[in-house]
Parts: C-alpha cells; structure tokens; sequence
C-alpha cells in the first residue's frame, strides 16, 4: 500500500482536490508541512527543469509545445544532480532532527 505525500499547500488542500482524494480513497499523511524543501529534493529538481523551459518561453506558442519542451528539458537534466540530492537526504534528515523539526533554525 503507498501512501501519497503532498505539501500543505492550498491546491493541495482545497475542497475540490480534497474531495477527488477522498473519493478515490487516495491515502495520504494528515498533515505533511508545506514548502519544506530541506526535506524535499523534488523541489530542486523542479527549479531546475522550470530554469531550463524558462530559457525557451519565448519559442513555446502553445500548449503541446510546452509539453514538448518540459519533456526535453527533463531528458536534459543533469543526472548529477538527482544523484547529489539523493546522497544529501541522510544528512538533512539528520538537520531537522537536531534542530527539533524545526526546519528554519538552521
């Protein structure tokens, strides 16, 4: 059994996502913090890719375009870096649970 991870943001957490959720019966936490990138490598990953298609915005017209280059730009990400990220999950961790769950003092 899997158990859906999402931050707390509010489209995460609005009443018609809510309801899709439950009416799937997706599991997921009761409450996960959002915003919490210390803990969230994904979200690096994401700056990264929405960098790279930035750099191309001015020759995306339209919708599949934008698909196409999100796609690419993907494929083009440097495989270091997921590779950087996933090693650095140990010691993060290891942050949060010295600074008591607090992710902004350190």
């Amino acid at each position: 059994m899997f158990t859906f991870q999402e931050g707390g943001a509010s489209c995460h957490t609005g009443s018609y996502t809510m309801w899709w959720k439950n009416r799937w019966e997706i599991k997921r936490f009761d409450y996960w913090p959002s915003q919490s990138p210390d803990l969230s490598p994904i979200e690096r990953v994401w700056h990264a890719l929405k960098v790279n298609v930035q750099e191309r915005k001015a020759s995306i017209n339209n919708i599949e375009e934008l698909k196409a280059c999100v796609f690419q730009e993907r494929e083009r990400l440097d495989p270091g870096l997921r590779c950087t990220l996933a090693a650095s999950m140990l010691d993060r961790v290891q942050e949060v649970i010295k600074a008591c769950g607090d992710h902004t003092t350190y």
